[in-house]
Formats: structure tokens, sequence, C-alpha cells
């Protein structure tokens, strides 16, 4: 019969996750030079507790209590659908869906822009049904933060925008105009 073991905090050693580096990028282009990548996203969870465990041999299982762990890297998703009505056929429409939240003193502060293009090809002018915009929403911008939980209430403003792209204008100038 397999022993059991058990291992405690002082059993095991704390292991360090190395940061990632930005170095300068030279493209395939030698001429082409760009700047360091700024976007590097360096540690982006904040391990409470990292340990090293073994298996002894001839063992398929270990159980091992870790304690107590925080949530972390909390956010949300918001799930957006809606309808463009009447768009006439063959003409493309620019979209865009901004979503801002307000702060307890109903302060607007941006959360996302989402852009892009809609058409249909049938006979008449047809309603489009937008699904499946989505945004994420890092419980770390909320401005009532909270780190551990996702416990407050977040107040979020949707507006979209819409416009023809193609029209029946022509740019010449005319007398008329």
């Amino acid at each position: 019969m397999d022993e059991e073991i058990k291992l405690t905090d002082t059993d095991l050693e704390t292991i360090e996750i190395p940061a990632a580096t930005e170095e300068c990028c030279e493209c395939a282009d030698a001429d082409e030079k760009r700047p360091p990548h700024h976007a590097v996203v360096k540690c982006v969870e904040d391990f409470q507790r990292s340990c090293e465990i073994e298996i002894e041999g001839c063992n398929d299982v270990l159980e091992y209590e870790l304690g107590d762990r925080e949530l972390s890297s909390l956010g949300r998703l918001l799930n957006l659908s809606f309808t463009v009505k009447n768009v006439c056929p063959h003409k493309r429409v620019a979209v865009a869906v901004i979503v801002t939240e307000l702060d307890h003193r109903h302060k607007e502060h941006p959360r996302g822009l989402k852009t892009f293009v809609i058409s249909h090809h049938e006979r008449s002018c047809k309603d489009i049904k937008v699904k499946c915009v989505h945004f994420v929403l890092p419980e770390s911008l909320d401005t009532d933060y909270a780190p551990n939980g996702i416990c407050n209430k977040r107040k979020f403003i949707v507006r979209t925008i819409s416009n023809y792209i193609d029209t029946n204008f022509f740019t010449t100038p005319t007398d008329e105009c």
C-alpha cells in the first residue's frame, strides 16, 4: 500500500519567477529598426506562494494543503449585442461601440472602443443584428477597487455610433453647392 506523504510550508523552498525582459527588435530588413515593444507584460499574476513539490517514485497520489489563497487578476466581461436598423443593400456601415464607466461621483472613465464594418447584399433595407461584441473590464480599473473580489457594483455607459461608408454623393464640385 502507498504511503501517504503530507508536506508543510517548512518543507518547501520558494521559487522566484523571472520577469520578462525588453530588447530592441531588428526586423528582417536590416535598414528597418523598431524601438522596444512597450506591450511586454511583466508578472501579470501576483504569486502568493510558489513551492516545489516532489512525488516520490512508485507513488501516484500526493495530497498537499496550500493554505488560504486570495483571488488575483480579477475582472469582468461585457458581451454586447444590438441591431442596426434599416441598412441599405450593398452599402457598408461603419459601427463603433464605446464603453465608459461611471464612478461614485458620476464621472466617466474610458473602458473600451471597438469599430467594425457591417453590410448585406439583399434587395431591400434590412435590420442587421450585431452579436458578441466583447469588452474586457479588469477589476483594477474600478475606481472603488477591491483587490480581492468582484463584490462592488460597477456602472457602465455604452454608446453606439454608425454611419454609411459608401454613398451616392459625387465628389465632383458643382455650381449648385
